[in-house]
């Protein structure tokens, strides 16, 4: 697998359970193997985006800081931050991470060309 690819597992009929979970839900589904480490990335998305709107981006560099913070280890770090840079949640600009649209755009074209395959 390429290095910004990452699997997801759908689960149809599972939609009341997932927006019951919110994106929490959401991240169960690319930590398919261990979905207990979805609250570990979702913790750290959120840092992520709480610093986007305050302007202070997370840098890339301040990785011991947070995973002193967390008390996560390194390697779930590196886990959470590859599958999310994988899956377009998460994308490193100028030595910092910020939340990007190229994971809902992605989930948009899908839905579009489902929905233009179906009208055939």
């Amino acid at each position: 697998m390429a290095k910004n690819e990452s699997l997801i597992v759908l689960r149809p009929r599972r939609e009341a359970s997932l927006r019951s979970d919110g994106m929490k839900g959401v991240l169960e589904l690319l930590f398919f193997k261990d979905p207990s480490i979805a609250q570990d990335a979702l913790a750290f998305a959120n840092h992520v985006k709480e610093r986007q709107r305050a302007g202070d981006q997370y840098s890339v560099v301040e990785w011991q800081k947070y995973v002193k913070m967390s008390g996560i280890t390194l390697s779930r770090y590196y886990s959470i931050v590859n599958k999310l840079k994988g899956t377009g949640i998460l994308r490193r600009e100028h030595g910092n991470f910020v939340i990007s649209e190229d994971f809902p755009r992605l989930l948009n074209e899908v839905v579009q060309i489902y929905y233009a395959w179906r009208a055939v």
